[in-house]
C-alpha cells in the first residue's frame, strides 16, 4: 500500500488565540476553495502561551492552550465530514529548556540519575572539568557574582520542595543541597523536633556529592525519590498532621529567608546544573541546541527507548483516522536522518483511514543548497518546497536586470565580495561567536584522534577548534549524511572533499589540525585502533549536526539580511551564488521531480519565509527596470540628504540596510490601507533586520542608536516630512511592481499548482501575502473576508469570460489570486491523476519574449499551462501581456498526440491548435496566464 497523497494542503498556525475550534471553523472554506489536506503547525503541549509550538514540553499529551482532547476531536470530525485528511508538523530534534518541561525539570534536579537524562542531548564529561556530570545553563542576565550579591537570585519553598527563582524563572534543588537550609533547623532552640526528621537530614549528608562514583547508581533515583516523599511529609504544604508537624513549613522558610549569599553559593556548587551569565557562559554550554537558541534542547531520537518515548503519544492521534501524515521538522539536526526516517516510518506503518489502512505520507523539512538533491534512500515522499519556492522566485527575475543591479549595488555600497564570499566569512564569524562551545566539544570528541597522529605533540585544542570552524564553513551544503556505519557516500566525500580543499588554501592554518580534521571528517583511519576509530565516527555524527545550524545561520540569518541587491532571491534555501532560474533548468529540474520525488511539495510561502510571497513577486519585477529603480533611488538619496530632519540619519545608516528598507517598503506597499500601521510594521521588521544582519547591531550586541535611527528614517519615509518626496521618488516604481507583480503572482500560484509535487498554501495567501519575516507572517487571518469573496465568485453567473473582464478592467485586484487559486485547485482535484503520475512535457515558445508552457498528460488527457515571464518587459508599463497587440502570430509547439481544441479553465473560451502549435494571441487573449483543458478532460 502507498500513502494517500494529498492534492493540496493549507498551513495553519495554531495559538492560543487561533487553536482547534477555530480551525475547526474554517474546514468547509478549505473544502470550497479546493484543498485536502489541513496542515498543523505542532500541536503537542507546548511552553504556554507559545506561538508557534516548536517549544515542546510534552510530547505525550496535546496542548491545552490549542483546546486539548476535546477540541482535537471536533476538529478530526469536521475533517472527517468534509472529506479532508490532516498533515501533523512534528518536531523530533529538540524540546523547550525550561523548567515547565517535566522530564528537563527532572535532569536539573537528579543529574545523570534521572531517567530523562538520556532524552537529552548533553555532554556530560565535557573539556572543562568543572561542569563535568553537570549542565550549563546561560540564563542570567548578569554575572552570577552580580546576581548573588544583588539579591536576584532567591530560594522558595514550594509545594515540589526548595527551588531556586529569578525573574520568573523558576529552577528546582537538588536533594543534597537541602541541608544547607535544614540542618541549622538541628542546632537552634525550636523545641523537639518531629520523629524521624534528624535522621532524614542525615541521610541528605550521605547522599553521593556531585561526580561520586556512585551518583550514577543503579537504584539511586528510587532513593531520591522515595528520601524527597518523606522530607515533602515533613516540610510540604499538606504537612502538619501532628503538632510537631506544623512549625516546620514555616521554620523552612525562616531558615531560607536568612540565607546569605555566600550559603547560596555552596548551595549552588552542589546542583546538577551551573548558572550563567548569558552573553558569556554560551561559550560553555555543553548540551545540543536548536542552532543557537538556548531555551531549546536537543533530544536523542537515535536511542529506540527515547524514540518510542517521544513519539508514542503520535499513534493515539492517527486513531482518529483523518490523519493522512507527519510533517518533519528540522531533519538536519538529527544525529542519523536516515535511521530515524526508516524507525518513523516502520513505527506507523499504517495509518487507518477511509481509505484504508496506508503508510504515512512523510515529507520533511530539508533545505536543498544549489544543485543538491534530496537522498534516495529516505523513505519520504519529498521536502516541505523551499527548492520549489526559490526555483520559481528566480525564474521571474532578469538576468540581465540582475546585473545591473549588482553593479548598482556595489557601486552605492562599496560591497566587493561575492556572496558566496560573504557567506564564507559570516559562517566563520557564527561559528566563532555562537557555536564557540559546539566547536569545543567536537575538539575534545576529536583529541584521541590527534593523539594517535601525533602522539608525541598532540595538536593543541584550540588549533583543533579553528580548522572545524574553516573547514565547517567552506561546506557549499547544510549537512552531510554518513549514517553510523560504512562509508561516506560519493556526493557527501565530493562536498567534503571541496570544504577541505578550500580550507587548506586559508593562510596560517595549523596543517597538522587540518589533517586531525580531515582523517576524522572522512573516516581514514585505516590502521587506527577501535577507539580512535569510534571517536572519529562519533565526532563526524556530530559535526553533521553542527554544520547544518552554521549554515542556516551564516547564510539565512546573516547573508540574507546582508545582501540587498533584489530581496526577491533572498529567501530560504537561496542560492549561495547569485542568480537566476533560466526556462531550461526549470523544465529539467521539473521532469527530474516528476520522475523522482513526484508527491513532494510545492512551497511559495512558509511560516519561515523571509517575506511573503507577493512581496517576491513584487521585488522581482525591479530586474526588469534597474534603471528606473536606481533613478529613484539615486532622487530619493539626493532628497533624503538634504532634508534637515533625515540627513543626520543617512550618515549613520549604511547604503545595503537603506537599500534592503527601500525594496521592502516598495514591494510590501499596502495600497490604501493605514499608513501608520504599515510604518510601525516596517521599523519593527528592520530592528529584526538589522540585528541578523550583524554588521552595525546583533542580537548579542544591540546598537540602540542605530536602530533608533533606521526607525526614525522609516518614519520620516512613510509618515514623516519626507512622506511627500518618498512618493514623488517611488510612486511610480511601487504602482508598476503592484501591477506586474500580481502578474508574477498569479503566475507563481499556477506553477505551483499544476507542477510536478503537491501544491502547499501557507495561511491566507489565496489573497495578497505582503506580509513580512515571523512573527509580521503570523498575523490572524480574516477568514471570513475570504470565504464572502469566495462565496461571491461561486454565485457569480457561470460565463467566466465576464469574470476575468471584470477581474482585468479592475487590475491589480487581489481576487484575481483567489480566482487562480480556486479554478487551479479545482481543476487539480478532478484530475488528480494526471498530476500525480502523468508527464511533464516542456513545451517550446517561438517567441522573443520569454513563456513557461508545459503539459501534464496521461492516457490522452493534456492540461496545458502558459505564463509569461516578464510582463513588464513583454506588455511595457502597467499594461497585460494579452492579445495580437503584444504576441503578434507568436505561438507554443504542442506534442504530436495532442489534441485539437482546447478550453481555457479560466475564461471559459475555446483554444485552437493548429498545424501542431497554439497562437500565443489566442491562448492570453483574455487573462495574463492560461489553463487549457483538452475536450477529453472537460
Amino acid at each position: 500500500m502507498k500513502p494517500v497523497v494529498p492534492v493540496a494542503t493549507y498551513r495553519v498556525q495554531l495559538t492560543r488565540e487561533f487553536g482547534f475550534r477555530e480551525c475547526t471553523a474554517i474546514v468547509p472554506y478549505l473544502t470550497a476553495l479546493g484543498v485536502s489536506t489541513l496542515y498543523c503547525s505542532p500541536v503537542l503541549q507546548a511552553v504556554p502561551g507559545s506561538e508557534h509550538g516548536y517549544d515542546t514540553i510534552d510530547p505525550t499529551r496535546l496542548s491545552p492552550d490549542l483546546g486539548g482532547d476535546a477540541g482535537w476531536a471536533a476538529l478530526c470530525d469536521a475533517v472527517r465530514r468534509n472529506g479532508m485528511t490532516i498533515l501533523l508538523d512534528i518536531v523530533p530534534n529538540h524540546m523547550a529548556a525550561v523548567s515547565a518541561n517535566p522530564w528537563w525539570r527532572d535532569v536539573l534536579e537528579y543529574g545523570r540519575a534521572s531517567p530523562f537524562a538520556a532524552v537529552f542531548d548533553v555532554d556530560w564529561d565535557p573539556p572543562w572539568r568543572w561542569l563535568k556530570n553537570r549542565v550549563m545553563l546561560p540564563v542570567l542576565p548578569s554575572p552570577l557574582g552580580q546576581a548573588l550579591n544583588g539579591g536576584q537570585l532567591e530560594l522558595h519553598l514550594g509545594g515540589s520542595g526548595l527551588v531556586l527563582t529569578h525573574a520568573g524563572m523558576e529552577l528546582p534543588l537538588g536533594l543534597r543541597s537541602y541541608r544547607h537550609v535544614l540542618r541549622p533547623l538541628l542546632c537552634c532552640d525550636h523545641g523537639p523536633l518531629p520523629e524521624g526528621f534528624t535522621g532524614l537530614v542525615a541521610e541528605l549528608d550521605a547522599l553521593p556529592a556531585l561526580g561520586a562514583a556512585s551518583s550514577r547508581s543503579v537504584g539511586l533515583y528510587e532513593r531520591l525519590q522515595r528520601t524527597k516523599r518523606m522530607l515533602l511529609e515533613f516540610i510540604g504544604p499538606r504537612s502538619g498532621v501532628e503538632a510537631g508537624h506544623r512549625r516546620l513549613p514555616a521554620m523552612v522558610e525562616g531558615a531560607v529567608a536568612r540565607i546569605t549569599p555566600s550559603t547560596l553559593r555552596l548551595i549552588l556548587a552542589e546542583q546538577h546544573y551551573v548558572l550563567g551569565y548569558w552573553k558569556t557562559a554560551r561559550n560553555h554550554v555543553n548540551y545540543r541546541r536548536f542552532f543557537d537558541i538556548n531555551g531549546l534542547v536537543g533530544v536523542r531520537v537515535e536511542d529506540t527507548e527515547v524514540f518510542n518515548l517521544t513519539h508514542g503519544f503520535l499513534r493515539t492521534l492517527t486513531e482518529s483516522g483523518v490523519v493522512c501524515g507527519l510533517r518533519v521538522d528540522h531533519v538536519d539536526g538529527l544525529r542519523e536522518p536516515l535511521r530515524y526516517l526508516r524507525k518513523l516510518r516502520a513505527t506507523n506503518e499504517s495509518f487507518p483511514g477511509a481509505a484504508g489502512v496506508r503508510p504515512p505520507f512523510i515529507a520533511v523539512e530539508k533545505i536543498l543548497s544549489g544543485d543538491e538533491t534530496l537522498p534516495q534512500r529516505w523513505p519520504v515522499e519529498g521536502t516541505t518546497g523551499y527548492d520549489f519556492l526559490n526555483e520559481a522566485a528566480g525564474l521571474f527575475v532578469d538576468p540581465g536586470g540582475l546585473q545591473a543591479m549588482w553593479r548598482h549595488y556595489r557601486r552605492l555600497t562599496g560591497a566587493r565580495s561575492t556572496r558566496a564570499e560573504l557567506t564564507y566569512e559570516n559562517k566563520r564569524a557564527v561559528l566563532g561567536h555562537l557555536f564557540h562551545a559546539d566547536l569545543s566539544l567536537l575538539a575534545h570528541m576529536v583529541a584521541p584522534v590527534s593523539r594517535w597522529l601525533h602522539p608525541a605533540a598532540p595538536v593543541p585544542p584550540g588549533a583543533i577548534v579553528a580548522a572545524l570552524e574553516e573547514v565547517t564553513a567552506a561546506l557549499p551544503v547544510y549537512r552531510t549524511y554518513y549514517s553510523g556505519s560504512g562509508a561516506l557516500t560519493a556526493q557527501d566525500s565530493a562536498y567534503l572533499g571541496m570544504a577541505l580543499q578550500r580550507a587548506a588554501r586559508r593562510a596560517g592554518i595549523d596543517r597538522n589540525a587540518l589533517e586531525v580534521v580531515q582523517r576524522t571528517l572522512t573516516l581514514d583511519l585505516p590502521s587506527a585502533p577501535a577507539h580512535v576509530r569510534r571517536a572519529a565516527r562519533h565526532a563526524l555524527l556530530r559535526w553533521q549536526q553542527l554544520s547544518g545550524a552554521a549554515m542556516a545561520k551564516g547564510f539565512e540569518d546573516t547573508t540574507l539580511y546582508q545582501d540587498s541587491t533584489l530581496l526577491a532571491l533572498n529567501a530560504v534555501g537561496g542560492r549561495e551564488k547569485l542568480s537566476t532560474t533560466s526556462l531550461e533548468h526549470f523544465h529539467d529540474w521539473n521532469r527530474r521531480r516528476a520522475t523522482d520525488w513526484p508527491h513532494t511539495m510545492n512551497s511559495t510561502a512558509t511560516h519561515d519565509a523571509k517575506r511573503g510571497e507577493d512581496v517576491r513577486a513584487r521585488v522581482s519585477v525591479l530586474s526588469e527596470v534597474p534603471g528606473v529603480w536606481a533613478a529613484a533611488v539615486e532622487r530619493w538619496f539626493a532628497v533624503a540628504g538634504r532634508h534637515p530632519a533625515s540627513a543626520p540619519l543617512m550618515g549613520q545608516i549604511d547604503a545595503a540596510t537603506h537599500l534592503f528598507l527601500l525594496q521592502t517598503m516598495v514591494g510590501a506597499w499596502p495600497g490604501e490601507g493605514d499608513r501608520d500601521e504599515y510604518a510601525e510594521r516596517i521599523a519593527h521588521y528592520m530592528e529584526k533586520v538589522a540585528r541578523e544582519a550583524k554588521t552595525r547591531s546583533s542580537w548579542l550586541e544591540p546598537d540602540e542608536a542605530y536602530e533608533r535611527a533606521l526607525a526614525q528614517l522609516t518614519q520620516f519615509a512613510l509618515t514623516g516630512d519626507g512622506a511627500s518626496a518618498f512618493t514623488d521618488c517611488f510612486g511610480p516604481v511601487i504602482a508598476s511592481v503592484a501591477f506586474h507583480g500580481l502578474v508574477n503572482s498569479v503566475a507563481q500560484v499556477l506553477l505551483k499548482v499544476m507542477c510536478p509535487g503537491l501544491p502547499d498554501f501557507y495561511q491566507g495567501t489565496e489573497l495578497l501575502d505582503l506580509s513580512l519575516v515571523d512573527p509580521d507572517n503570523r498575523r490572524p487571518v480574516d477568514y471570513e473576508a475570504r470565504r464572502s469573496l469566495l462565496d461571491d465568485l461561486e454565485a457569480k453567473p457561470a460565463d467566466r469570460s465576464s469574470r476575468v473582464a471584470g477581474l482585468v478592467s479592475g487590475w491589480p485586484d487581489q481576487l484575481a489570486k483567489l480566482y487562480v487559486t480556486s479554478i487551479a485547485l479545482g481543476v487539480r482535484r478532478r484530475y488528480r491523476q494526471v498530476f500525480e503520475r502523468g508527464d511533464y512535457i516542456p513545451l517550446r515558445a517561438a517567441s522573443r519574449h520569454t513563456v513557461c508552457a508545459f503539459s501534464r498528460s496521461l492516457r490522452g488527457t493534456h492540461v496545458v499551462v502558459v505564463v509569461p515571464v516578464g510582463s513588464r518587459s513583454i506588455a511595457g508599463d502597467r499594461r497585460l501581456p494579452l492579445g495580437t497587440g503584444v504576441w503578434g502570430d507568436d505561438s507554443i509547439a504542442m506534442p504530436a498526440d495532442s489534441p485539437r481544441l482546447f478550453t481555457d479553465a479560466l475564461t471559459g473560451g475555446r483554444v485552437h491548435a493548429r498545424g501542431g502549435i497554439i497562437r500565443l494571441a489566442d491562448a492570453l487573449a483574455e487573462f495574463p496566464v492560461a489553463l487549457l483543458l483538452s475536450e477529453r478532460t472537460r
